[in-house]
């Protein structure tokens, strides 16, 4: 049997660095991603923090579920189907989605995200 351990999400472990499926963003954005993989890679979490701005994503490389916990952010598809999202508020982003994120206030965010099999 596989041994489980719990691990405490913090800015000290996971990655830190802006995520690789944001393809194009505003130059100034600066974004932090404290992240964990459970194991054979199926599924990731984290705490996400970013000041204002914006990326361009291109196909989202898993099923995410976010929580925003401070700030407000807004996902808008490329045809302009656009949502926001503030403290307290959950959403879905899929698999796939190709569209725009904005930062409209310094956020940060818990996230899983869920590969397919």
């Amino acid at each position: 049997m596989e041994k489980l351990t719990v691990t405490e999400i913090t800015s000290t472990n996971g990655l830190t660095a802006r995520p690789e499926h944001f393809t194009t963003s505003s130059p100034w954005w600066s974004v932090k991603e404290h992240r964990v993989t459970l194991p054979a890679d199926r599924a990731v979490g984290g705490v996400w923090e970013a000041e204002s701005g914006w990326a361009y994503i291109k196909d989202w490389p898993y099923h995410q579920v976010c929580v925003i916990l401070s700030g407000r952010i807004a996902v808008e598809s490329l045809d302009g189907e656009r949502s926001e999202f503030g403290e307290g508020r959950a959403f879905l982003i899929p698999k796939g989605f190709n569209g725009y994120l904005y930062v409209l206030e310094p956020v940060r965010k818990v996230f899983v995200g869920v590969f397919d099999e």
